[in-house]
């Protein structure tokens, strides 16, 4: 009798070991699912910049030198303009890597999951572009568009690019909003499988993220 009691106290107590064991098992392959989605880009968006390259007028000449440089040309005949656009994209994303346990909140009971991300970052995608020619006409006795030109035309493009997207918030807000978006869907796609409830969050920008977030769009 006194066999029979104790194994029903013993059994209870095995399963919740063996259940315990298996969830802990089950939240370790989840969590390192997680994480090995590393640098996760979540939504970009294109950025289209428009240059031209023309012999300078007269009238918008500055020291002796333009002066004499503008004042040649337009005494040539003919035509000399060329116009150029280059694409670039600017991207929302987030570093799983940075993820700490308490990050991932899990409720066995109500099978529900609470993920909170990391501060949302942007970058512009890749370091270099090309530069597309749109139109080109040069006519009479005017000079042909130099390499050297083009070089500076880009390089002016660029500049006006990130300092547009550092002074109009719009880029990034818009890219983010799109990026929350995908986070939201990605990750209860990705978890569905566990049959978790999920929440996705972010963790809130502090001062340090932005001043961290507004480097890296403006370096790369």
């Amino acid at each position: 009798m006194r066999k029979t009691k104790l194994s029903k106290f013993i059994l209870p107590a095995l399963f919740a070991v063996t259940a315990s064991a298996c969830t802990s098992k089950a939240e370790m392959m989840l969590r390192s699912e997680i994480k090995d989605c590393g640098k996760l880009v979540l939504a970009e968006m294109s950025i289209r910049k428009v240059g031209k390259i023309k012999d300078k007028p007269v009238s918008e000449s500055t020291g002796l030198k333009s002066f004499t440089l503008s004042l040649v040309d337009a005494m040539k005949p003919g035509d000399r303009i060329a116009v150029y656009t280059y694409d670039t994209y600017l991207r929302a994303y987030v570093d799983l890597t940075q993820l700490a346990d308490e990050n991932i909140d899990v409720n066995e009971l109500s099978r529900t999951l609470t993920l909170t991300l990391p501060p949302l970052t942007t970058e512009f995608a890749g370091r270099d572009f090309e530069l597309n020619e749109e139109h080109y006409r040069v006519s009479g006795l005017r000079s042909e568009v130099s390499t050297e030109e083009r070089a500076a035309l880009k390089e002016k493009m660029s500049a006006s690019l990130r300092q547009e997207v550092e002074t109009n918030p719009t880029f990034v807000e818009t890219v983010s909003k799109a990026a929350q978006s995908k986070a939201d869907s990605y990750f209860k796609a990705l978890l569905a499988p566990y049959g978790y409830q999920v929440t996705v969050k972010f963790t809130p920008k502090t001062s340090g993220n932005e001043e961290s977030n507004e480097k890296s769009v403006l370096s790369d």
